[in-house]
């Protein structure tokens, strides 16, 4: 019997070394790692990289996968190259249109940050009829807004010679090098153009044509969500203090959108904190809202990128959203 009590206390004590790291201190848990996937250079993500060294400071490795635009950040979800996307909410809407299991879960940028540019012989949209204009693809957001915008001004959007050039950065070389009439880019880039002295011009600002839109989402596999709750609300808690950040920090602002966008100009920074703030670009509650997606769904119908209505609940999971913003 002694001896039965003897190799108990052995265990024991063996356990509790076990856990403590045999210190007498508690065992290191390992760093949870994440991989986001974004769209490189434009600033307007500069709040997203500020949310990645908030989460680092919580014990995140962060790792960032780059992408040109497009539906490349929807690949690298579906195919486990990334964790979260940071991507536009209509990229979502086509996945889950084509079946896939994915869900967004926290907002990025709560309004549109596009702007059609053109040469300056073109006032208005309506000038654009029968012109060349550049795109992601048929199926990108810019592509879709320039739709949008030509059915608002009264026009048949295949009245466009629309061609595909690629991402926001290489429209705007295209449009600069003479080689297309006029494309939709981020305001980002537009603003740049201008602090370099672009001759080129805003002739729609997308933002006006279509508001009230859930433009920008961080998305995932619902699988990932159900795995992940814990990381997910940490992601819904950074963004909203990114967002508080940038309400109340200018300076600091631009410095990091300085280095989150290389080759970025101090003036065009500083143009560009100011047009999103006046949008109300990052709300202090993140604006992540079922109708602000359900308006996105709608647009998407009425255009025809969409056959058919897509509800809510398919593609928004405000689990971690609610636990975060409702305690």
């Amino acid at each position: 019997m002694k001896r039965t009590v003897r190799f108990l206390i052995v265990g024991l004590v063996l356990a509790a070394l076990f856990l403590t790291g045999g210190c007498g201190k508690p065992a290191q848990t390992a760093p949870k790692k994440i991989t986001f996937t974004v769209e490189a250079g434009n600033a307007t993500k500069t709040t997203f990289y500020k949310m990645t060294k908030i989460l680092q400071t919580k014990g995140y490795i962060v790792d960032i996968a780059f992408t040109g635009g497009g539906n490349e950040a929807s690949q690298f979800i579906l195919s486990g190259k990334a964790d979260v996307a940071v991507n536009d909410t209509d990229e979502l809407l086509l996945m889950v249109a084509q079946n896939a299991d994915v869900k967004a879960f926290m907002s990025n940028a709560a309004r549109v940050d596009y702007v059609l540019v053109g040469k300056p012989e073109y006032k208005t949209v309506a000038d654009l009829k029968g012109k060349t204009i550049g795109m992601s693809g048929p199926a990108g957001f810019d592509a879709m807004m320039g739709r949008i915008a030509f059915q608002k001004a009264g026009l048949d959007p295949k009245s466009g010679n629309w061609v595909v050039i690629g991402g926001s950065p290489d429209r705007m070389k295209a449009l600069e090098a003479g080689k297309i009439d006029a494309a939709v880019i981020f305001l980002s880039h537009y603003l740049q153009m201008v602090d370099k002295g672009s001759k080129n011009h805003k002739i729609a600002d997308m933002a006006k044509v279509a508001p009230d839109v859930l433009k920008n989402v961080y998305y995932a596999k619902s699988d990932w969500l159900k795995k992940n709750p814990q990381i997910a609300k940490d992601i819904v808690a950074a963004q909203l203090e990114a967002n508080k950040w940038f309400a109340d920090n200018k300076a600091s602002w631009v410095e990091l959108a300085l280095e989150w966008v290389k080759g970025g100009t101090r003036p065009a920074m500083e143009a560009l904190y100011d047009a999103l703030k006046a949008q109300d670009m990052f709300p202090a509650d993140g604006a992540f809202t079922k109708k602000g997606g359900e308006t996105m769904v709608s647009m998407m119908v009425d255009s025809g990128d969409l056959k058919s209505a897509i509800s809510a609940d398919k593609f928004m999971d405000f689990t971690a959203y609610d636990a975060v913003t409702k305690k």
